[in-house]
Formats: structure tokens, sequence, C-alpha cells
């Protein structure tokens, strides 16, 4: 009996962090469903969710420094003979998995309409979408960021000069008057999001040249080496305020929500979208 006891013990005391953001998340729906029989006003709401926001905004901050250090003391470890051929398999196992991941993606989202409720109104959305070749373009360029302070909090991307003219659209069978836009020209611009690939690239040939000086670079890694392991630890500390986090986001999104039906019924197609496609990569990748 003492036994059993210690063994499950053990195991809740390796899974607490999971089971206290389990009891956060019920926690959170408790006040959400609470709140928003009060009909909150915007501010309520506010200082439902401010501190998940907080949560979030520290993992925010943690984020761009540990991998730009991880990278560059991962890649400075490597033997600079084998830096070459390493990284093109991670770029082809990377370039691979991503491809597959947005087909089967895309293939089960038609089918499946996870944002899709049969009692959902049709609207006309009014967007100019950006052309492929701009993509690829914005992809290239951002690869290769000429500033890597901006490229923690800005990425390029190509925006477009449009006109509004009216045109006949039809919906449904029935023909109405919209205002469409038609693109009279490009820009480049930027976007305040984090380019995290150039970042990647950039540190990857930091932790490159590193390597290849040998005891010059020393220095250099030991700084980042250094800077990883105080990210980590902060890191550590900072995941035990998961439930809190967790439990303050849903009660704002739970106390916001008009309707809660539709939305549930939203995110339960979306968790199946998400387990079909977990089981084929684990079919796929599993064998």
């Amino acid at each position: 009996m003492a036994v059993g006891k210690e063994k499950c013990l053990e195991i809740v005391k390796a899974n607490l962090l999971v089971l206290l953001t389990l009891v956060g998340a019920a926690v959170g729906f408790i006040i959400g469903v609470v709140v928003r029989n009060t009909n909150p006003t915007d501010s309520t709401l506010m200082w439902v969710g401010i501190l998940g926001e907080i949560y979030l905004n520290m993992l925010k901050m943690m984020i761009v420094p540990l991998i730009v250090a991880s990278v560059i003391t991962g890649t400075a470890t490597l033997d600079p003979k084998s830096n070459g051929k390493i990284s093109l398999v991670s770029l082809g196992y990377i370039m691979s998995t991503n491809f597959l991941g947005c087909l089967v993606g895309s293939i089960l989202c038609v089918i499946i309409r996870p944002g899709e409720i049969a009692k959902t109104e049709v609207k006309a959305f009014n967007s100019v979408p950006l052309e492929t070749e701009d993509i690829f373009a914005d992809l290239l360029r951002n690869i290769f960021p000429d500033n890597l302070i901006s490229a923690t909090f800005r990425k390029t991307i190509t925006s477009y000069d449009t006109e509004k003219y009216k045109g006949n659209e039809t919906i449904n069978g029935t023909t109405v008057e919209v205002i469409k836009t038609m693109v009279t020209g490009k820009n480049l611009s930027s976007a305040d999001s984090t380019n995290i690939l150039g970042l990647l690239i950039a540190s990857a040939v930091f932790g490159i040249a590193t390597a290849s000086t040998k005891e010059i670079g020393q220095p250099f890694f030991k700084f980042f080496y250094s800077a990883t392991e105080i990210i980590l630890v902060i890191l550590g500390k900072l995941i035990w305020f998961t439930p809190i986090g967790v439990a303050s986001l849903i009660g704002k999104t739970i106390g916001g929500t008009k309707n809660l039906e539709d939305d549930f019924n939203r995110l339960g197609l979306y968790i199946a979208t998400q387990m079909i496609e977990l089981c084929l990569f684990l079919k796929v990748y599993g064998n």
C-alpha cells in the first residue's frame, strides 16, 4: 500500500505542471462563464486577461535571445567540415516536413472546414492577397536581413498601392454590387513581426565562423553559451506561471465570447483537424 502511494506521489510530482495547467484551464473556464453572465465591459475583460498578457509577453521576450544564443552555441560546437553536410541534411528535412505539413493541413482544412459553421452568414471580403512571386521574393529578402537589430522585431513584406472601384459579384445566386480593389503598384515595407528565419541564418553563420576561428572565437562562444544557460534558467522558473496565465487568458476569451456554442463547435472541428493530421504524421514518420 505504501509502495503504491509513493508511486502515485512520484507520478503527481513528475506531472505537476501538467496537472496545475489543467486546473488553471478549468478555473479560467469557470471565471469566463461567470464574467460572461455579467455582460462585461472592455475594461473588465482587460483586467481578467492582464496576467495572461504579462505571461505571454515574458515568454515572447525570451524567444529571440534563446534562438540566437542556442543556434550560435550549437553550430559553434560542430566540426566546420561537417557543418555543410549537416546543414544540407537539416535544411532538406525541415523543408520536406514543412511542405508535407502545409499540404496535409491544407487538404484537411478544405475537407473539414474547421472555421465554417452552418449558422455563419456568408460575407464578401475585399482583400488583396499577396502574389506568389512576391511571397518568394519576401522570403529571400528575409533570409538575408540587412539589419540584425531590426530583424528582431520587423520583417520585410511587399505592400500594394490600390484603387477601389464598383463591380458586380454573385453570392449564393444573387448578383450584388460590391466595392472591389485593383492593384496599381508595389512597394517594399516592413511589418511588426520577428524575422525568425533571418535570425536563424545569421546565427548559424556566426556559429560556423566561431568554430572556424578556434581559440580566437572562444570568448564569443562562452558568452552565448552562458546566455543560453541563463535564459533556460529564467524559462524554467517562468514556466511555472503557466497555470495562472492559462486561467487568465481562457477567462478573458470565454468572458468576451458572444456566441459560445458556435465558438466551441469551431474549436472542436479545429482540434479534430489537428488530431487527424498528427495521426497521419505519426503514421508516416513513426515507421
